[in-house]
C-alpha cells in the first residue's frame, strides 16, 4: 500500500478490505496518533491479519497506548468498566473495540516512531500477556535503559516472541544488563538485535555470561557497540559453552588482535555457530591470519 495521508481514504480502504488481507504495511505513511487510532478501529474485526508495519511514522506514546489495547487479551466488558470510571463511557466504548484476542497477529513493526520510554512501557505491558506476536521491531523509538528494563520484564513473562529488534536506541550498559537477566529466564526468544545501542564491554560481559547459560537464542546482533577486547573475551568464553547460537554479528565493535586470539580459541570448541561477522574492527592482517588458521571450517566468517 502506498503513502496514504488522508485519514478518511485510509479508513474506507481498510473497512472495505478488512476481512481480506493478512499483511498491512503503512510504513512511511505520515501516520499520527489519531490516524493510528482510526486504522486500528478499522481492522478490529480482521481475524486473518498476521503482520502490521507502522515504521517511520509519527506515532508517540499516545499511539502506543492504542496499540497496547489492541494487543491485550482482556475481555471487553472488564476493561470497558475500568475505563468508564476513568475517562467516560464513550471513550471506554471506543477503547473496547480494540480489544481482540490478537491470536492472529504475528509481526508488529513500530520502528522509528517517537514512542519513547513511556510508550515502550505501555507496549511492554501488553506484550507480557500477549500470546500471538512472534516478531516486534522497536528500533529507533527514542528508548533508553528505563524503557528497556520494562521491556525486559515483559520478555520474562512472554512465551511467544521469537524475534526482538531494539537497534538504534540508547540502551547502554544498564539496559544490556536488564536484557541479560531476561535471557536467563526466557525460553522462547531466538533472535535479538541490539545494533548501535551504546553498549560497552560492561554490558557486553553480562550479555555474554547469560548467553553461556541460554540454550534457545540463535542470533545475536551487536554491530556498532563498543564491546572491545574485554567484551570479546567474555563472548569467547560463552561461545565455547553455548549450544544454540548460530549467528553472531560483532562488526564495528572495537575488537583488536588481542580479542581475536581469545575468539579463535573459542571457535575450535563451538558446534553450532555457522555465521560470524567481524567487519570494521581494529585488527590487521595478523588478526585475520589468527582466525583463518584456527577457526572451525563449518563457520562462515565475514569481514576478515
Amino acid at each position: 500500500m502506498g503513502r496514504l495521508r488522508n485519514r478518511k481514504i485510509l479508513n474506507v480502504n481498510l473497512v472495505q478490505n478488512h476481512n481480506c488481507f493478512e499483511e498491512l504495511n503503512l510504513s512511511m505513511s505520515e501516520i499520527y496518533d489519531e490516524e493510528l487510532r482510526h486504522t486500528l478501529h478499522s481492522i478490529k474485526d480482521n481475524t486473518r491479519l498476521r503482520s502490521l508495519d507502522f515504521s517511520y511514522n509519527y506515532i508517540t506514546e499516545i499511539g502506543a497506548r492504542y496499540l497496547a489495547n489492541y494487543l491485550r487479551p482482556y475481555e471487553n466488558e472488564i476493561l470497558e468498566s475500568i475505563l468508564e470510571k476513568l475517562i467516560g463511557y464513550d471513550a471506554a466504548k471506543f477503547y473496547s473495540c480494540f480489544l481482540m484476542k490478537s491470536q492472529a497477529l504475528k509481526e508488529l513493526d513500530l520502528s522509528y516512531n517517537e514512542i519513547g520510554n513511556k510508550g515502550a512501557k505501555i507496549i511492554a505491558e501488553a506484550l507480557a500477556s500477549n500470546a500471538s506476536v512472534q516478531t516486534i521491531n522497536l528500533s529507533g523509538i527514542s528508548m533508553t535503559a528505563s524503557g528497556i528494563k520494562a521491556f525486559s520484564l515483559a520478555l520474562k513473562k512472554n512465551k511467544s516472541l521469537k524475534t526482538v529488534k531494539l537497534c538504534g536506541n540508547i540502551i547502554d550498559d544498564d539496559g544490556a544488563i536488564a536484557l541479560s537477566k531476561c535471557l536467563l529466564e526466557n525460553s522462547a526468544l531466538e533472535s535479538l538485535y541490539l545494533s548501535n545501542s551504546s553498549i560497552t564491554s560492561r554490558g557486553a560481559n553480562e550479555v555474554a555470561n547469560a548467553l553461556s547459560k541460554n540454550d534457545t537464542l540463535k542470533a545475536l546482533i551487536l554491530l556498532g557497540n563498543k564491546i572491545d577486547d574485554d567484551g570479546m573475551k567474555a563472548f569467547s568464553k560463552s561461545i565455547s559453552q553455548n549450544s544454540s547460537l548460530e549467528r553472531l554479528n560483532l562488526s564495528s565493535t572495537a575488537i583488536t588482535v588481542k580479542g581475536l586470539q581469545s575468539l579463535a580459541n573459542a571457535l575450535k570448541n563451538n558446534k553450532t555457530l555457522s555465521e560470524l561477522s567481524l567487519y570494521d574492527n581494529l585488527f590487521d592482517r595478523d588478526g585475520r591470519k589468527i582466525i583463518y588458521e584456527s577457526h572451525n571450517v563449518a563457520i562462515q566468517v565475514f569481514g576478515l
